[in-house]
């Protein structure tokens, strides 16, 4: 609070004040008061509500400044009203700001509340919707994938895309609630990245790619269902954007505070102008402008997903020669 704002709030009352000293001022000199009494009486006049004035600015500076300082340290703010302790200066307006304040926030707890319910409906909804869906997408795959001609080959690829948007849905969809969703422990390498390949197993032997697994015996600590679905993004990703003798190395090394996860292809790469929006939300890039069916969705997930799973992701590539991209994870104590 500055001074000259204090004293705009006080223009009124100071206009009167001087209106008052003004009528005082005339009515003494018509009836020949001596100046020098006419000075006194003015400085008295004024001193009272000048000095009023001062305490109360400094007073209500101190107030305010505090109030603001304790609201920059609450993480929930909309709490700020049960600080506004009463003084005596501003009681009645600092009561009716309280009032104000208070249902303010009861109202915005129940839009919020109601907001969130919801949001949960609306996710078990699509939850449910979605596991319907996968039930005929399974049965169709396995009757395409018996009767083996050049057109099944066509839909079983668009089906393995459908399936895999659905698995983004779902995946995106328990995002926000992914603290209640997710169970964090000692969990070997090898054994969501393995569930993650086996995935994407026709693709690999149909696209005659080279999987190359080594150093996976690392135990991190992690969630192995969400970390799965994160490995089978990027194995999927190297898949869309293969060249000719494909090839993917996957494999982990330690450093001094983390494990490192690395998944390495010797696909098409990604230009350099790209890389630094590869996680932004629904961006493709060049790449993906050229390939059909690219959303670009699924990087921003698994960058979501990992961060909020306490780790760190990165990508690396240079166009034309390889792509790699590292999870980090914070060291684990023990490994096979």
């Amino acid at each position: 609070m500055k001074f000259k704002e204090y004293i705009k709030e006080y223009e009124l009352f100071i206009f009167f004040e001087l209106l008052g000293l003004i009528i005082i001022d005339t009515y003494l000199f018509l009836i020949n008061t001596f100046f020098q009494l006419i000075i006194i009486i003015d400085i008295i006049y004024l001193l009272s509500p000048l000095l009023f004035m001062i305490y109360n600015f400094h007073k209500k500076k101190e107030y305010y400044s505090t109030i603001y300082r304790t609201m920059e340290n609450l993480e929930k703010k909309y709490f700020i009203s049960e600080f506004m302790t009463e003084e005596s200066f501003i009681s009645l307006e600092n009561e009716i700001m309280k009032d104000i304040l208070n249902k303010m926030f009861l109202s915005m707890y129940e839009d919020i509340k109601n907001s969130r319910e919801k949001q949960i409906d609306y996710q078990e909804f699509l939850e449910i919707w979605i596991h319907e869906v996968k039930n005929p997408l399974l049965t169709l795959k396995l009757i395409v994938a018996n009767n083996k001609t050049k057109v099944n080959k066509s839909i079983l690829e668009e089906l393995e895309k459908i399936e895999n948007l659905l698995e983004q849905i779902l995946y995106y969809s328990r995002y926000e609630n992914l603290e209640n969703d997710y169970v964090i422990k000692e969990t070997l390498i090898e054994e969501f990245v393995k569930n993650a390949i086996k995935k994407h197993s026709r693709q690999i032997i149909e696209n005659n790619i080279k999987i190359h697994i080594s150093n996976l015996g690392n135990i991190v600590k992690t969630d192995s269902k969400w970390m799965e679905f994160v490995c089978s993004q990027i194995i999927s990703n190297s898949i869309k954007y293969i060249k000719d003798n494909p090839e993917v190395k996957i494999y982990s090394f330690e450093d001094n505070s983390s494990v490192v996860l690395v998944f390495e292809d010797n696909g098409i790469g990604i230009k350099s102008k790209d890389l630094s929006r590869l996680f932004s939300k629904n961006f493709t890039g060049y790449n993906g402008r050229l390939a059909k069916g690219s959303t670009g969705f699924g990087l921003y997930i698994i960058n979501r997903i990992v961060h909020k799973l306490g780790h760190e992701i990165s990508v690396d590539s240079q166009e034309g020669s390889y792509t790699k991209i590292e999870v980090k994870f914070s060291k684990a104590v023990h490994k096979w």
